[in-house]
């Protein structure tokens, strides 16, 4: 990890626990404070980033042009944040009044745990609904102004995972989910189980005067730790995540049941990865266990974690960051799928080259309605990643294998697979 990493989770830690840091960034250089504004961007945490350093001595020695485009930015970003969450407030107002029993997750959930929960932006707002009321609430929304991203890839009788929808009025994105996993995967499908009884236990949190049901605090830590291992173990995920978790673990510990956290993580496979985040929370962002009233939690477990940070550092906002990253996806994936049977990283590499259909439908939709097209998509998929320009320049074919080898080890360390 080097300087500007390091000055980075300084600036997000006083962010969230709302301390002034001005004097340890006096002697930041512009071309530090440039860097340092590039990671933002790559981790979507721009508004936060803008918040700590517009007050520093660095900041005012930097040209009147950039200081002024990063205050525009983060204007625009914190205001559309703000037109987006009362847009939602009006949308989970309409689904409640229509006696739908839906939960709002992730989002908006985390974002009221920060000082300044618009300048924690979020790509959408998620809600999670049975599927016997799916489609009635797929109906509602429609009805309500917005429009499927995906209008002509599906049909509502189709046994989907999720929708996502766009208020083009307010830019409001919204994701319905009848499952919070996708049941056909092997990698992460079985982790539903442990939601059986999600809107059964919800709990109700009050957010800027509104009431919204979301999932009982131990179910929702589960979630978070779940949604992150996930994308883990896809393409990586940013510090976003790291602080949801952190934050929300320190907010409602105390009506969090540690000993079931401990079993289930441990049964999915999450407990050395989530001891290995709840480790850099120490390290980097002031988070307390007492507060978090984790106790005793744990203890079995020595934290490793330096390796985990690296690759969140790395990853950016839902590991977009490389497409190296991207398309290592379907090795680690692979990986995954077979972790029991102590061939994961044997096959992982063929995965790469060959990813199932489940995987290949997220990209090429087709497959939806044309699942026998898969050797054809095949076929589409290595022409289009051998002679893409970007790829041919900064991220070949090798550099993907590599890539991908590099974070099957870091799967193996944190005893993720075999």
């Amino acid at each position: 990890m080097d300087t500007i990493e390091k000055y980075f989770l300084k600036i997000i830690c006083s962010h969230i626990r709302g301390k002034d840091i001005s004097d340890e960034l006096k002697d930041i250089s512009p071309d530090e404070l440039t860097a340092l504004y590039r990671i933002s961007i790559i981790h979507s945490v721009f508004p936060m980033f803008y918040d700590v350093v517009c007050k520093t001595e660095s900041f005012a020695g930097l040209d009147d042009e950039i200081k002024s485009l990063w205050k525009r930015q983060t204007i625009v970003a914190v205001a559309s944040q703000a037109v987006k969450t009362e847009s939602f407030f009006q949308i989970y107002r309409h689904i409640k009044d229509a006696g739908l029993n839906c939960l709002v997750i992730k989002g908006i959930i985390c974002r009221q745990m920060y000082p300044k929960p618009d300048c924690r932006t979020s790509n959408d707002e998620d809600i999670y609904i049975s599927k016997d009321e799916f489609g009635a609430c797929h109906k509602l929304i429609l009805e309500n102004g917005f429009e499927t991203k995906d209008k002509d890839d599906f049909d509502i009788t189709d046994d989907i995972h999720v929708i996502s929808y766009v208020d083009a009025g307010s830019g409001l994105h919204i994701e319905l989910h009848q499952t919070l996993f996708e049941e056909d995967s092997k990698a992460y499908g079985y982790m539903n189980s442990y939601f059986n009884d999600a809107i059964k236990n919800a709990v109700a949190i009050q957010v800027n005067d509104n009431e919204l049901k979301t999932l009982e605090y131990t179910e929702n830590l589960l979630y978070l730790i779940c949604h992150a291992f996930k994308h883990f173990v896809m393409r990586g995920f940013g510090i976003r995540q790291l602080c949801d978790i952190l934050l929300f673990a320190e907010n409602y510990g105390s009506k969090i049941n540690w000993s079931y956290i401990e079993k289930t993580t441990k049964e999915i496979g999450a407990d050395v990865f989530f001891v290995n985040l709840i480790d850099i929370g120490e390290r980097y962002f002031e988070f307390s266990r007492e507060k978090a009233c984790m106790r005793d939690a744990f203890s079995y477990i020595v934290a490793e974690s330096q390796d985990l940070l690296d690759d969140i550092l790395d990853a950016g906002i839902f590991g977009k960051s490389s497409d190296s990253r991207h398309h290592s996806n379907s090795m680690t994936l692979s990986a995954m799928e077979n972790r029991n049977d102590g061939a994961g990283s044997k096959k992982a590499a063929w995965g790469a080259v060959f990813p199932r259909l489940e995987i290949m439908k997220k990209r090429y939709k087709i497959l939806n309605k044309l699942p026998f097209l898969l050797p054809l998509m095949w076929i589409v998929r290595s022409f289009s990643f051998l002679f893409s320009k970007k790829n041919a320049e900064n991220n070949s074919a090798k550099d993907t294998l590599r890539f991908g080898k590099k974070r099957i080890e870091l799967l193996k360390k944190y005893k993720i697979i075999k």
